[in-house]
C-alpha cells in the first residue's frame, strides 16, 4: 500500500513539473512570436526577390525571358505611392551603407547625429530605416539621406525604458535590416543615432576584416569583455554574415530569457564566429578607446572638448538613461548642432 501512494506522488510531482516547463516553453515561444513572424516574412520576400530576378531560356525558342525586377533606386517611390522599405533599396544603395534605424522619439538626436557628419564635408551611404510614419516624414526631406520604413510590424514612438519588452522588440529589428543588406552584398556600418562625428571613422575599419566593434564598458569592468551593438562594421564576408545570423537565432529562439537584451546576444554570436571549427574563422578588429569614447568615458571628464588629446573620433552618447538628460550632456560639452540650423524639425521630443 505504502508503494503505491510513493508511487502516485512521484507520478503527480513528474505531472506537475511538466506541466510547468510546458507553460513556461509556451510563454517564452509567444514573447518571441512577432520576431518569428518578422524572420520569416522576410526570407518570404528574399525568396520572391529571387524568383523575379531569375532568368528562364526558352529550349523551342532560345529566348531569355526575364521577369521584371521590383527593385527600387534611390530617390524613387514605389508605384502604389507608399514609402520605399530597406528590401526595396537594399540592392541599388552604395556601399558601404551607414545603418541607423529610428522612430519618432529619436528624430531630433538623429538630426544632430546628421548635422555632426555635414559638418564634416563628408557624404557617406546613409540610410534611416524608419518605425512610424512621423519619422519617415521628416528624414526623407534630407539631402543626401535615404529614409525608408520598415517593411516589419510597426514598433512603439516612444523612448521606451531600456531592456524593457517594447525596447527589445524595437532593437531586435535592427538585425533584420543588417541582414537585408549583407545579403546584398553590401558592406554595413551600422549605428545609433545618440552618436557624433569628430572624423572620418571609414579609415579605422578599412583592411582585412570582418568586424569592428567598439567597447561597451570600463577599461577595469571586472566582468567580461562586452562590444557595444549599438555601433559596429560589418564587411560583407561569409564569417560575418555567419555571426549575425547566429544573432538573429539567438534573438527569435523560444529559449530567449525574458529581459534578455540583445547586445549580449550579439557578444555571444562573436564568440561563436571566433570558434569556427573548420572555417574561416572571425577576423575581428577592436576600435581604440581613445578615440571611440562611449558614454562612460567622455562624458565624465571635465576636459573640454578642444583639450582632449587625441581628439575622439566618435562620441556615443550613452550609459545615461532618457532623452532629456542627453540633450544637457550635448548642450554642455558643445555637441548639440540642431538649435544652430533652422533647417532641421522643430520637434518638442526631447523637451519632456
Amino acid at each position: 500500500m505504502r508503494e503505491c501512494i510513493l508511487y502516485g506522488i512521484t507520478m503527480c510531482i513528474c505531472f506537475t513539473i511538466c506541466c510547468l516547463t510546458y507553460y513556461q516553453y509556451r510563454d517564452k515561444l509567444l514573447a518571441n512570436e512577432h520576431l518569428l513572424r518578422e524572420h520569416q516574412a522576410m526570407r518570404r520576400e528574399r525568396f520572391q526577390r529571387r524568383q523575379q530576378t531569375n532568368s528562364r531560356v526558352s529550349p523551342k525558342s532560345n529566348q531569355t525571358r526575364v521577369q521584371k525586377q521590383t527593385i527600387l533606386h534611390v530617390g524613387e517611390q514605389k508605384p502604389d505611392g507608399k514609402p520605399p522599405t530597406i528590401a526595396d533599396v537594399a540592392a541599388s544603395v552604395k556601399s558601404p551603407v551607414v545603418l541607423a534605424a529610428i522612430n519618432k522619439a529619436f528624430i531630433q538626436i538623429t538630426e544632430n547625429f546628421l548635422l555632426s557628419i555635414r559638418r564634416l564635408g563628408l557624404f557617406p551611404t546613409i540610410l534611416i530605416v524608419c518605425e512610424d510614419r512621423e519619422s519617415y516624414d521628416v528624414l526623407s526631406k534630407w539631402e543626401n539621406v535615404t529614409a525608408v520604413m520598415t517593411h516589419l510590424q510597426l514598433s512603439v514612438s516612444g523612448a521606451e525604458d531600456w531592456r524593457s519588452k517594447a525596447y527589445n522588440q524595437l532593437v531586435d529589428k535592427r538585425v533584420p535590416y543588417i541582414l537585408e543588406l549583407l545579403h546584398n552584398d553590401k558592406d554595413v556600418f551600422f549605428m545609433d543615432t545618440d552618436i557624433v562625428w569628430l572624423a572620418d571613422p571609414f579609415p579605422y575599419v578599412s583592411g582585412d576584416i570582418d568586424i569592428a566593434v567598439i567597447h561597451d564598458y570600463p577599461q577595469n569592468y571586472d566582468k567580461k569583455v562586452i562590444y557595444c551593438a549599438g555601433y559596429v562594421y560589418f564587411r560583407n564576408t561569409p564569417t560575418s554574415k555567419f555571426v549575425v545570423h547566429h544573432w538573429q537565432k539567438q534573438l527569435i529562439s523560444p529559449k530567449r530569457k525574458e529581459g534578455s537584451e540583445q547586445q549580449g546576444k550579439l557578444n555571444k554570436a562573436i564568440k561563436k564566429g571566433y570558434g569556427r571549427r573548420g572555417k574561416m574563422k572571425l577576423k575581428l578588429k577592436v576600435l581604440p578607446r581613445n578615440l571611440f569614447q562611449a558614454g562612460f568615458e567622455f562624458f565624465n571628464s571635465s576636459a573640454a572638448l578642444e583639450e582632449r588629446n587625441p581628439r575622439p573620433v566618435m562620441i556615443h552618447n550613452n550609459w545615461v538613461v532618457g532623452l532629456a538628460p542627453k540633450l544637457v550632456r550635448y548642450k554642455k560639452y558643445g555637441l548639440w548642432y540642431v538649435d544652430e540650423d533652422k533647417n532641421v524639425t522643430n520637434s518638442n521630443e526631447l523637451d519632456g
